[in-house]
């Protein structure tokens, strides 16, 4: 998942921007009390971005499944012409 989806889940859920660390973003949730990092890569690994939601005790993020364009079916499946039997007249 990308990164500032997860920071946007985190804001959304009352959490604050706490500090900026060297490799790493902190974030403090009032409510509960507590904080979490947030690495400082681009994607951030589904089960590390749930790690953290549960950290700062709010609600998991719904990961979105990327969906792939794997066309191999409609090549396979889509009628084949030869042109080598076209009548010439």
């Amino acid at each position: 998942m990308k990164r500032k989806e997860l920071i946007k889940h985190l804001i959304d859920n009352g959490c604050e921007l706490e500090r900026e660390g060297s490799k790493h973003t902190i974030f403090y949730n009032p409510i509960t009390n507590k904080s979490a990092t947030v690495p400082r890569h681009r994607d951030i690994n589904t089960f590390t971005a749930r790690a953290i939601c549960k950290d700062l005790g709010i609600q998991i993020i719904k990961i979105k499944k990327k969906i792939t364009n794997n066309n191999s079916w409609q090549k396979s499946n889509t009628p084949k012409t030869n042109s080598k039997s076209r009548k010439t007249t």
